[in-house]
């Protein structure tokens, strides 16, 4: 009797945290998650296809600037989800992100599962804590921008449960489940779908089980699976998508599919400068992002490495027996994943941080580990780890909290002359984001540059241009960096 009511308390303490861990992921996800500047490039180009996706209906092109969008050729599962917040909430920074925050608090649902399948709820809470106090998921251009990391991380989180509900916890048709979310990855960031398969292969080695996997008819059905979704995009592109005009084209391609396959995927890897310079091309560029994202539980991280190698040395002849150890699979799946991504990336020519996204949850398992470890050797290390989870939490809300937020009060305040406008011209060099959310206002009106002829008094056309002294606007309204100029301009 005493023994079944301490477990139901233990259950109902792990719902709680599972519950706890939601409230904060949700916290985090919307504190003014639409108050917050677009980000200039990827998010504002997102937000661009987005609104003109909804206002043209056509939803196998991207448009940008009232073109076909020859450059990004990602598969549409993310901007797809955005035009369905636009429809259900109205178009808006808001719903533009609210998909990419809803992914980052489910993903927080799959990593406190997955990793319950090896450890106590507590031991989840505390990895769950460990990214949520950090820039690894509430990050611009993750969880907390209009991108396409946040869908990303999700569905490779949901394929790394499945598999190790497959291949730990004897789960056959848990594989069917890896294959689905495999695909579900494709469908929002193409070819970097398969970023934890190395991860996965390496751990089947280590493991002696790659032989029966690689017989298994289950593990080829999930890899048909993933095989079969990602191919209907190369289908519907083929069938549905629009052809470019090689000359047009900004990489010389005819359609998406050779420019995610070739310009997005390989020439990336391979560093070509007509696709792009080489960026984040630093030796041990990982070290550089696990400092700016993951702070000082980074350095935990490289204290868990040392342990666990100084660990494994003291052990001597049983060092793979503690390697496969049923305690310390988990472990040693993380590790395996961390290894072969950090790898992987190194060998990039292109990286940027959120290049690294998949790997942060595996990280995370590391340091709580390590945390573990010390807060078992003394009392004092416990006090640390407590107060090091709280500090670097307030911290990281702080940080979102100073987000730029100067642009978009301004342009909110005069939303209505935007709205009105018959046509809205950008003069000079605009920002990308600026441009985003005045689509976001007024989609329905053409925004771009103007000839030379179109430059008139109309005072239905409105001219978005930088504050500056010797403005040749009249009528205008300002504010620290940008004008309207109302009723044209003069002297022309």
């Amino acid at each position: 009797m005493a023994n079944s009511i301490i477990r139901s308390e233990l259950l109902e303490t792990g719902n709680r945290l599972l519950f706890l861990t939601l409230v904060i992921a949700t916290f985090l996800a919307f504190w003014k998650l639409g108050t917050k500047d677009i980000e200039d490039w990827d998010e504002a180009r997102q937000v661009i296809t987005a609104v003109e996706m909804e206002h043209r209906g056509n939803y196998f092109d991207y448009f940008y600037a009232d073109k076909i969008d020859t450059w990004n050729a990602k598969p549409p599962l993310l901007i797809w989800s955005m035009v369905g917040a636009y429809k259900l909430l109205g178009p808006s920074i808001f719903s533009s992100r609210l998909p990419s925050a809803v992914a980052a608090i489910t993903f927080f649902f799959l990593v406190f599962s997955f990793v319950n399948l090896y450890r106590s709820k507590f031991f989840a809470f505390g990895v769950c804590l460990v990214l949520m106090s950090c820039r690894a998921v509430f990050e611009p251009h993750i969880g907390r921008t209009a991108d396409f990391d946040a869908f990303l991380i999700l569905f490779l989180a949901g394929f790394t449960y499945c598999f190790a509900l497959h291949h730990d916890f004897k789960h056959r048709y848990a594989i069917l489940g890896a294959g689905v979310f495999l695909g579900l990855a494709f469908y929002c960031k193409g070819t970097t779908s398969v970023f934890l398969l190395p991860g996965a292969v390496l751990y089947s080695l280590i493991s002696g089980t790659i032989l029966s996997q690689l017989k298994s008819k289950t593990v080829w059905v999930g890899l048909a699976i993933y095989a079969m979704i990602a191919g209907s995009w190369f289908f519907i592109s083929a069938t549905y998508g629009a052809s470019f005009n090689e000359a047009e084209s900004i990489y010389g391609n005819t359609n998406s599919v050779n420019t995610m396959l070739i310009n997005d995927t390989w020439d990336r890897f391979v560093g070509n400068a007509a696709f792009e310079d080489e960026r984040g091309g630093k030796p041990f560029y990982f070290f550089v992002i696990l400092d700016i994202l993951m702070n000082v539980w980074g350095y935990v991280f490289y204290l868990g490495v040392i342990i666990g190698i100084y660990s494994l040395v003291r052990s001597g002849k049983e060092w793979i027996g503690k390697i496969l150890s049923k305690h310390n699979r988990l472990l040693t799946l993380s590790f395996c994943t961390v290894l072969t991504i950090m790898l992987l990336l190194e060998m990039s020519a292109t990286k940027m941080g959120w290049y690294y996204a998949p790997m942060f949850m595996f990280i995370a398992i590391i340091v709580m580990e390590t945390v573990k470890y010390l807060a078992q050797i003394n009392r004092v290390f416990r006090s640390i780890s407590l107060l090091l989870f709280a500090g670097l939490l307030v911290r990281h809300f702080m940080f979102i909290d100073s987000l730029p937020q100067e642009t978009t009060p301004w342009l909110e305040s005069n939303r209505e002359a935007i709205a009105k406008s018959d046509k809205i011209y950008l003069i000079g060099d605009i920002r990308p984001s600026v441009y985003a959310q005045l689509k976001l206002i007024n989609y329905h009106t053409h925004i771009g540059a103007p000839a030379a002829e179109e430059v008139t008094d109309d005072s239905n056309t409105l001219y978005v241009y930088k504050n500056t002294e010797n403005s040749e606007f009249i009528s205008v309204n300002c504010n620290n960096q940008f004008c309207f100029g109302t009723k044209g301009l003069t002297g022309r």
